[in-house]
């Protein structure tokens, strides 16, 4: 709609600096280039995550810890299904479009998308730690419901309900290491300098 307003100012006021300066700012995007190479931006992304992603598992094998005991179905459908779910009523479908963007699909180059990508960040950390800690209750109140029922308890019993109950709080961490935070790093360097 800018535009033909322009263009009419143009033919009705053909020697108007206004009219030429209108039309130059409705019609022309901003030259900031927010990916200098999309070939180091997605690079850059796959070997962050690589490096998130190998550095507590070698930690965990050098403490001897059976990997294993991290992984429990249950907690991590849980978790996922709070977030996703929570994401979904608040943003809709674009609740899924920031964790795309850094292997370089539908790079926003508008600023008020980039803003709305950090806020559907920011909210994805919030949400990750609370529904951890609220997986972390879940699994307590149900090694304590087995309890009720009298079962007969001993040590690697109670050893294993409390690593299924941490496992939610860690995958939580993990998740928020792994691809939330550098998500809105990323996000960020793209209206804070100019990206390599």
């Amino acid at each position: 709609m800018n535009f033909f307003l322009a263009s009419w100012m143009n033919t009705q006021f053909p020697n108007s600096a206004n009219s030429i300066e209108i039309m130059k700012k409705t019609v022309l995007k901003s030259n900031h280039k927010y990916i200098l190479s999309k070939r180091k931006f997605i690079s850059s992304t796959i070997i962050g995550v690589l490096i998130v992603f190998v550095g507590p598992i070698t930690c965990a094998l050098l403490m001897s810890a059976n990997l294993a005991a991290f992984i429990h179905v249950a907690e991590l459908f849980g978790i996922i299904s709070v977030t996703s779910g929570a994401l979904i009523f608040s943003y809709g479908t674009s609740a899924f479009k920031p964790w795309f963007f850094s292997l370089g699909f539908r790079v926003p180059e508008e600023e008020e998308i980039i803003l709305k990508y950090i806020q559907i960040v920011n909210s994805t950390v919030i949400l990750l730690l609370f529904s951890g800690f609220l997986i972390f209750l879940v699994s307590i109140c149900a090694m304590l419901g087995e309890a009720y029922k009298g079962e007969i308890w001993d040590i690697e019993m109670v050893r294993d309900w409390t690593v299924a109950a941490l496992s939610g709080l860690v995958f939580s961490l993990f998740m928020i290491c792994l691809i939330v935070l550098p998500t809105k790093f990323k996000l960020e360097s793209l209206l804070s300098f100019e990206a390599d």
